[in-house]
């Protein structure tokens, strides 16, 4: 039996009403979520690194974490059908995907494209909204970000700043197949208007 943590990563510093992923644990019954970044009184994209490291570094972490951004993210099963797909589609760390190069990054592009040769292109890049994996994998990784964040390394710094999905992105190049993206949307599906 494995034990899970389902993180919501609240993107915004609203308080007031419920997440749509705290709407869907709802609907779905599960009672285990935590939300992090609640009740923030502005927002970084560098909380979506510090949040969770602080949460992994904790005794509440369980064994694999389902990381979803809380806003903008759906979850339509609970989490033991969701691991049942994590460990059919070979387990590491999945990201969700997205078809757009954002942040804008020439060699990630390349990268993503040449590994998603034989995937849809409208899923074939990692976005960070979403992602599954083991806690010890995680919390490596988000020491190897965290370090980059914190001197300011170019690979995860965009026009603005630190930028999270970009530092996922640059982590994939550097440890693929160990991090991959959900190029054929076994657990994530990327869903927008222009889809």
């Amino acid at each position: 039996h494995t034990r899970w943590s389902v993180t919501g990563v609240q993107t915004c510093a609203l308080p007031i009403y419920k997440s749509l992923l705290e709407r869907c644990i709802e609907r779905l019954g599960l009672t285990e979520l935590v939300v992090l970044g609640r009740g923030l009184p502005d927002w970084k994209l560098d909380y979506k690194v510090t949040l969770l490291r602080d949460f992994l570094a904790g005794d509440g972490a369980a064994e694999h974490v389902l990381c979803l951004d809380a806003d903008d993210v759906l979850m339509l099963e609970g989490p033991r059908a969701i691991f049942e797909r994590y460990h059919h589609a070979g387990g590491g760390l999945l990201f969700s995907s997205t078809a757009w190069n954002w942040p804008w990054s020439q060699a990630c592009w390349d990268f993503e494209n040449e590994v998603g040769a034989d995937a849809d292109p409208a899923h074939r890049h990692l976005n960070s909204g979403g992602f599954i994996g083991h806690s010890d994998e995680v919390r490596r990784y988000l020491a190897e970000i965290d370090e980059a964040r914190r001197s300011h390394a170019p690979w995860c710094s965009a026009r603005e700043g630190f930028d999270d999905q970009l530092a996922w992105r640059g982590l994939h190049r550097r440890h693929h197949p160990a991090i991959r993206v959900d190029m054929h949307c076994s657990i994530f599906v990327r869903f927008d208007e222009h889809r």
